[in-house]
Parts: C-alpha cells; structure tokens; sequence
C-alpha cells in the first residue's frame, strides 16, 4: 500500500512484512480502539483490491500492573477497548471484504501473557 506503514513500531512492523518476502504482504496502519481509524483502514483495503484474503487481528497490551485491590474499571478500559472490542470492531469493518475473497482466512493471535496458569 502507499504511505506509511504503521504499527506501535514502525520499524518492527516493516520488518515483519519484508520477512514474508515473496508473498503480497502489505501493513496497514489502524487503531483498534477507534471506531474511525478502523472504518478508514477498511475503505482503503476496498479501495485499493476490492477485497481482503486474510485479516490478522494482533492488537494487544497487557493494561495496568497494578495490584487487585487497588483495579479500578477505569484502570482496564484501555486493555478492554484494545484486547477485547478491538478484535470485535477490526473483524465487523472487514467481514464485507472477507466474503468477496475465494479462500478468506481470519487469524486471531493471542499474546502468552493472557493464558491461563
């Protein structure tokens, strides 16, 4: 795609891109957290292929180290806005582009800190 790519790391993101090298791979920039970043990102996929093949949802942050107790709602808002209604929000703006490709793919990618132990 033209323009910048953006992740929380650009650098990183560029190089996550060219080390798929020999596949159309392109990055996007998008905040999950944002109903118009989102609806943005969707259009430009729209209008730049018509369709999108595979949609890799890889936001997340692990939100406040704070101790229980001291955890207040305000306190998650942001972990629950990016981990949880950000996937949610990326799949919904994307699903009419999905349907359109001959093989759609959905990759939901989980950080080793939100498991269970």
């Amino acid at each position: 795609m033209d323009g910048p790519a953006r992740t929380r790391d650009a650098a990183r993101g560029a190089a996550a891109a060219a080390g798929l090298a020999g596949l159309d791979v392109h990055v996007l920039p998008i905040d999950v957290t944002s109903d118009e970043s989102v609806a943005t990102a969707a259009k430009r996929v729209e209008g730049s292929y018509g369709r999108l093949d595979v949609l890799v949802n890889n936001a997340g942050i692990t939100g406040p180290h704070v101790a229980a107790a001291d955890t207040g709602a305000d306190d998650l808002r942001e972990t629950y806005e990016t981990n949880v209604f950000g996937p949610v929000r990326v799949t919904h703006a994307f699903l009419p582009l999905l349907t359109r490709s001959a093989a759609p793919r959905i990759v939901m990618v989980s950080k080793a800190w939100g498991r269970s132990r």
